[in-house]
């Protein structure tokens, strides 16, 4: 099953740039709030299937050398 936060973690990582991207946890302790911080090891879990799952995705390291992962470019485009 596909996490609903996938493409907004990839997108702040790119924004971020290749090895200063954050992780999945990271992500998540910055967007969930109230009750859903409650269920961050649900959320987390399938954020990174899902981010194992895709053609398009390749993981790497974060700004403290943790594991990240960043959209996977062909020539330019994602």
């Amino acid at each position: 099953m596909a996490s609903m936060y996938t493409e907004q973690y990839l997108d702040e990582n790119d924004r971020r740039g290749y090895g200063k991207g954050i992780t999945p946890g990271t992500f998540l302790n910055n967007i969930l709030k109230g009750k859903a911080k409650q269920f961050k090891g649900r959320y987390q879990r399938a954020l990174e299937r899902d981010l194992a799952s895709r053609d398009n995705v390749a993981r790497g390291h974060s700004m403290h050398n943790a594991t990240a992962y960043y959209w996977l470019r062909n020539e330019g485009a994602k």
